[in-house]
């Protein structure tokens, strides 16, 4: 508060006498005197040198469009006169006697001259836009530079919240709440070097911020010694380790250019229903065996049971990297290493491109089709027919040569040897990694490199370890559709599930789709199924049949009930976040009392329990071919749900059909033409080419959708007749002049229609092989 006892003025100078505690109080005062008169005050001369025995304080300020501290010919240099002078007396008997003022309770101790007449413009746009930055805007903005934005997102934030304002038009203006780039700029880069340390030492900084990481639950290892390796393992990614599959297969891949030093990272990925979520993160220097080999002992060496409680992963799929292979192979000998398909086969084609190879071109499509075909062979027999094939070729030496020596290594890259050995869950390449370096770059980065090893700590930890689980959470919640499972079901509308035959507890044969004398098996504890499909532990539509009529949980089926929700929303948020099972059913689904929920839990603990060593070849090697409905160890299975009401449904609503058709009959009799026949004919047509289940329901749903007409405003027949030159159709008429014939502007010239288009090559390299042009790049 101000009290004002005496006001005096002279030579434009007003003397004020008020209380106040110390420097702070003087500071607030200039603040909200400089907002008061929108200018801004600097601190000029400070004038109580020598004579603090005195008085607590003697500042003065001056505008900051004097002549203090300026050159002659700067712009901020307008020579103004204004300024404040603020004087802090102590109060002491000596100083009482000579000051009466200061015998007031509570003593006016504080002595305030000021000038409040500049020489220049105070309220226009130019003039409010040179204030310096408000206090409490830069403390907004820091904010929004610890929550991630950059300063063009900060700044278009702030405009944002200004326009919030009564008086946004003035606000945005005014340089104190609307500051200019520049002075972002330089806050930006002054939060870099107090939060992140410098750019050429950061690690000093990055040992400071650990012991708050920890406090997160975000584990941060650093090994500084040359080539230097960091480890970040978030909360999320901890509990990842203990899914399944981490021990079943793990998805590398590394990235370089993610920081300005040019530092790689490399991100150990696992499968789950919602995505791909990491175990573990490494930001090393090089991507060299060296480092690969640090890193990968530095997560041994801090999380030895980071693969669901095993020492390694039973199968690692990485690209063709020599050092990934090599240093993996040092650290976990007992993992087998699989390549993804589709970065070996484009490598092969790459290479038959390239004028090393010396293949003719004519011979290139050839070779990549033998080459594609032992890849995808289904068994051992078909491959080695492919590599007998291959062996026989006249010329091509160099491409058998190639062959030959990747044949070293087949189990690799061959399908066939997939089919019969290894779990992989249909995960032929590396799109989880490959999917989750974008994200990094493109979403977490927005294509801009951190500023140092430290921010890219932060980046990874923090930003992106939130992106992990809202995404995880969007299925939790049921926001993500299942159309892969719903499809799964369409194929199988023509079995009848009273057909599936149950052999044991966790073993079902399933009749196939299309010939209801074939049986496949199916491994519920396992998740497979010895259809194609299914072999690898992919989810088929035989699974699909099962989950849907028997409520089996698979450990590869999508999240489609409340229990595989919760499951997903514990892996995301923890035991302690988590909110109970109740929360994620369904709409139509009664809350199920909890003694029900804890004995489902415990039989599914049981099962897992004594079928744990259980393997799929197992099963299928012990089942004998034979008579299926003459074994008497095999009893039919009942489903769940009873179809006889559906088949009540089916009988009349087709009552109701054939009534409409006959009624559609007798109008049409009542006036024949040829148009009617016609088109009679042809509806006719098409309903005998029907043969299968499936191409009835299909052309069921597609009659009975309604049309669209799309967004475009229809634009009437004659008024398109009436439309001069090349401007036919319903799209608008452009503005101005028409285009001539040698005019190149428009989209309706003649010139621009008659042009060829250059199109861009697709990354697709199916297409650039039938093409034999090269594969385009993504990056």
């Amino acid at each position: 508060m101000l009290v004002v006892s005496e006001c005096l003025s002279s030579k434009n100078v007003l003397t004020l006498r008020t209380y106040m505690d110390d420097k702070d109080d003087a500071k607030s005062f200039i603040r909200k005197f400089g907002k008061f008169d929108d200018s801004h005050w600097i601190q000029g001369n400070r004038l109580n040198k020598g004579n603090s025995s005195r008085f607590v304080m003697h500042n003065k300020w001056v505008c900051s469009f004097s002549s203090h501290r300026k050159v002659e010919s700067s712009k901020k240099n307008q020579k103004c006169d204004a300024f404040i002078d603020i004087l802090i007396k102590i109060v002491t008997k000596g100083s009482k006697k000579n000051d009466e003022y200061l015998k007031r309770d509570p003593p006016l101790n504080t002595v305030i001259k000021i000038n409040p007449f500049h020489s220049h413009n105070c309220g226009s746009a130019d003039a409010l836009k040179r204030l310096f930055i408000d206090p409490e805007v830069k403390s907004v903005f820091l904010k929004y530079f610890a929550d991630g934005l950059s300063p063009s997102q900060a700044m278009k934030q702030n405009i944002s919240r200004l326009r919030t304002l009564p008086n946004y038009i003035v606000s945005l203006a005014n340089g104190a709440l609307n500051p200019r780039p520049w002075t972002i700029y330089r806050l930006w880069h002054k939060y870099l070097e107090e939060n992140y340390g410098s750019f050429k030492e950061p690690f000093e900084r990055l040992e400071e911020k650990i012991p708050d990481y920890l406090n997160q639950g975000i584990h941060v290892v650093m090994d500084k010694t040359d080539p230097w390796v960091v480890l970040v393992v978030t909360p999320l990614n901890e509990r990842a380790q203990k899914l399944k599959n981490s021990s079943e297969i793990i998805f590398m891949d590394s990235t370089s250019s993610c920081d300005v030093s040019m530092a790689s990272v490399t991100v150990l990925l696992t499968a789950t229903k919602g995505g791909a979520v990491p175990i573990g993160v490494l930001i090393h220097k090089q991507q060299t065996a060296v480092a690969y080999e640090k890193g990968f002992k530095m997560l041994m060496d801090n999380f030895p049971l980071c693969f669901n409680g095993l020492t390694y992963p039973k199968i690692i799929m990485t690209d063709d990297s020599m050092a990934e292979k090599k240093a993996i192979q040092e650290i976990w000998p007992q993992t087998t290493q699989i390549l993804c398909i589709f970065h070996f086969l484009q490598a092969e084609w790459r290479w038959l491109m390239s004028s090393s190879s010396n293949i003719l071109p004519v011979n290139r499509q050839q070779l990549m089709q033998l080459f594609r075909k032992a890849v995808y062979a289904k068994n051992h027999e078909d491959f080695q027919d492919v590599v007998n094939e291959i062996n026989h070729l006249e010329g091509n030496q160099s491409f058998k040569d190639r062959f030959n020596e990747n044949l070293k290594r087949s189990q690799e890259w061959s399908m066939s040897y997939r089919n019969e050995n290894l779990i992989t869950r249909n995960n032929q390449t590396n799109n989880y990694s490959e999917a989750t370096i974008r994200i990094l770059k493109e979403i977490i980065l927005e294509r801009t490199k951190a500023y140092n090893v430290v921010a890219l700590v932060e980046f990874i930890s923090i930003i992106w370890d939130k992106y992990f689980i809202n995404r995880l959470l969007d299925f939790a919640y049921n926001r993500r559709n299942q159309k892969d499972y719903e499809l799964q079901l369409t194929k199988m509308k023509s079995v009848d599930p009273n057909s599936i035959l149950q052999i044991d507890e966790f073993l079902y044969k399933v009749p196939s789709s299309k010939d209801s004398k074939k049986f496949y098996d199916v491994n519920t504890i396992i998740g497979w199924c010895s259809c194609y499909s299914g072999k690898q532990g992919g989810f088929c539509k035989h699974q699909a049949l099962l989950k849907q009529y028997y409520d089996i949980e698979f450990p590869n089926s999508p999240v489609t009930d409340s229990n595989e929700r919760h499951k997903l929303a514990l892996l995301t948020l923890g035991i302690r976040d988590c909110p109970p099972k109740p929360f994620y059913e369904d709409l139509n689904e009664l809350p199920t009392p909890q003694t029900s929920i804890m004995e489902k839990e415990n039989l599914k603990t049981t099962r897992e329990k004594t079928n744990l060593q259980l393997c799929y070849k197992d099963f299928s090697n012990n089942l004998q071919d034979g008579d299926i409905e003459n074994d008497p160890n095999i009893r039919p299975s009942i489903p769940l749900n009873n179809n006889q009401s559906l088949n009540d449904k089916f009988t009349e609503k087709w009552e109701d059909f054939t009534n409409s058709i006959n009624r559609l009959g007798e109008l049409l009799q009542q006036d024949v033409s040829e148009t009617s026949i016609r088109h009679l004919s042809v509806f006719t047509k098409k309903i005998k080419n029907i043969d299968t289940t499936s191409q009835a329901v299909d052309f069921i749903i597609n009659n009975s959708s309604s049309s669209k007409r799309g967004r475009n405003i229809r634009v009437q027949p004659t008024s398109v007749a009436r439309r001069r030159g090349t401007y036919k159709g319903n799209h608008r008429i452009g503005a101005g002049r028409p285009p001539t014939e040698k005019s190149t502007a428009g989209r309706n010239s003649l010139l621009n229609k008659n042009k060829k288009k250059v199109v861009k090559r697709k990354h697709n390299l199916v297409q650039s092989i039938t093409n034999n042009q090269a594969n385009a790049k993504c990056h």
